[in-house]
């Protein structure tokens, strides 16, 4: 039985529509993830004492307490304070791609889906360590250039507390900034006492730096929004493809006409990569570098794209004659992907006063007028499965016939052109894909379609279950292992004792 949901014809969007939609968000940005950061690092140089900070200049280093202490704290404002702001961008960016879409059907961002917890869990780490990384190298680059020199102990000391939390280039622009105030308030004022004109120099300095803060600031909540704006829009883009309610996608790079458009972003630009592909080695997905403006057009893929192009809606009107012909044809498709024997009638039943399209027990198809290749073939992947048995057997295991039939229909669909319909059962087929992809059972997710649905029925959901144990314990990834259970259970309550 086939059961689906009608979607709204959808408007294509232009490169500055999405520009416009991105830059309209991250400028919007709220001030307070700013605010939050400065008052970080105003903590952490609070923190770190005079004395710890003579230390290290007499050591050469910065101590490796203090850089573990740095990570912890990093690690809690980024758990606590930039995660947050980084689902809000991605469920924004979300709504953005319905709208922009013409996606009308309530389908919202999933925030809990694996790989957007795996991609906030990955990333964030990584703004972890680099941020802990950039810290110390940046002191690191104080303690060393100000031995050069000649700068003593206090002065230096002094001089690198207000630093902390800038990168090395900030800093090295900082001392240089320290140097010529305090040269300049030398030659003004001969006779002032040295430590006066570098209390003075220092008081410059540090408001200097703090300037440099909330310019960080502003990159890091700007960069790290736009990375999470972006992955939200892919993820979205990949779980729509998965559903059928778009067809498969090409992601295209679209950079900004500007004057400060850097050289790598200009011939990036246009470039179009496969959804899992790179545009350049390790980056799958914009922004390329800190304030980089730059975004993704999700286009229709490159080899199916001509199947679509002339598509008005999912449906339309068939006459008897051409449906018995697409039914035929699609035995024919399903022939050709399953060695598997057809319970197929040979018999269509066009009947419009029908409620659902679906296969009898005796082996008739029924449908109605306004029908879809799509429908077919999935009602003849249901001859070469459910219909060997009887009506007990389809109730005792209808999830996992249906969720097994939809996923081997949009396979198989995707390599013969045939357009995908968004139907009741795609939370199974999403649940079965990413099974294979976190249990890593087969190298993709045509391969598993066709072994699964060829499976006989009774056998398929223990099937799968020793499969996924099997692969998995041996792992020892207890904590993907419980993941792959719960998507198990979409496929196991319609599976009774």
């Amino acid at each position: 039985m086939f059961l689906f949901r009608k979607v709204k014809k959808r408007v294509p969007k232009t490169p500055n529509e999405v520009k416009e939609a991105l830059e309209r968000y991250l400028a919007n940005s709220s001030p307070q993830l700013v605010k939050w950061l400065v008052s970080f690092w105003k903590d952490q140089q609070t923190v770190l004492t005079f004395k710890e900070i003579r230390e290290a200049i007499q050591a050469g280093s910065i101590s490796k307490e203090t850089v573990e202490a740095w990570q912890q704290d990093y690690s809690k404002v980024v758990s606590e304070k930039i995660a947050p702001e980084m689902v809000k961008a991605m469920k924004a960016a979300a709504a953005n791609e319905n709208k922009l879409k013409g996606i009308d059907i309530g389908y919202k961002f999933d925030a809990d889906h694996w790989a957007v917890s795996d991609w906030l869990e990955n990333h964030t780490a990584e703004l972890v360590t680099n941020c802990t990384r950039v810290q110390k190298d940046a002191i690191q680059s104080m303690i060393e250039l100000g031995i050069r020199s000649h700068m003593s102990d206090d002065e230096l000391s002094r001089f690198i507390r207000p630093c902390i939390g800038l990168t090395k280039p900030q800093t090295q622009a900082v001392k240089k900034y320290y140097e010529t105030i305090k040269a300049e308030l030398e030659k003004k004022h001969p006779r002032t006492k040295p430590e006066k004109i570098e209390q003075m120099a220092r008081d410059k300095q540090a408001k200097y730096a703090e300037r440099q803060l909330r310019e960080r600031a502003k990159t890091i909540a700007q960069t790290e929004r736009a990375f999470a704006y972006e992955y939200g829009r892919y993820q979205h883009t990949k779980n729509l493809v998965d559903q059928g309610i778009l067809p498969p996608q090409d992601k295209k790079w679209s950079a900004t006409d500007s004057e400060n458009t850097c050289s790598t972003c200009r011939e990036l630009n246009g470039k179009v990569v496969g959804m899992d592909e790179e545009f350049a080695p390790g980056k799958l997905l914009p922004p390329l570098h800190p304030r980089c403006k730059c975004c993704v057009m999700y286009v229709n893929s490159k080899s199916i794209a001509a199947a679509y192009e002339t598509e008005e809606d999912e449906l339309r009107e068939y006459s008897t004659e051409e449906i018995e012909t697409l039914a035929n044809k699609m035995s024919e498709i399903a022939d050709k992907h399953l060695d598997l024997e057809s319970s197929w009638s040979g018999k269509v039943v066009v009947d419009d006063d029908s409620g659902v399209y679906g296969i009898q027990w005796n082996g008739d198809i029924i449908t109605r007028h306004e029908t879809a290749p799509h429908i077919l073939l999935h009602e003849q992947l249901h001859a070469r499965s459910v219909t060997k048995y009887d009506r007990k057997m389809y109730k005792q295991y209808e999830n996992m016939e249906e969720g097994s039939v939809q996923f081997a229909a949009q396979e198989i669909s995707k390599k013969e052109n045939i357009q995908i319909l968004e139907s009741q059962y795609d939370h199974m087929t999403e649940a079965l894909r990413n099974i294979n992809k976190v249990a890593g059972l087969f190298k993709n997710d045509y391969d598993f379609a066709m072994k699964l649905i060829s499976v006989p029925l009774p056998d398929r959901y223990d099937w799968l279950n020793n499969m996924i144990y099997d692969k998995m314990m041996l792992s020892g990834n207890i904590e993907d292992y419980q993941k792959v259970s719960h998507w198990m259970e979409a496929l196991e309550n319609g599976k009774t004792s």
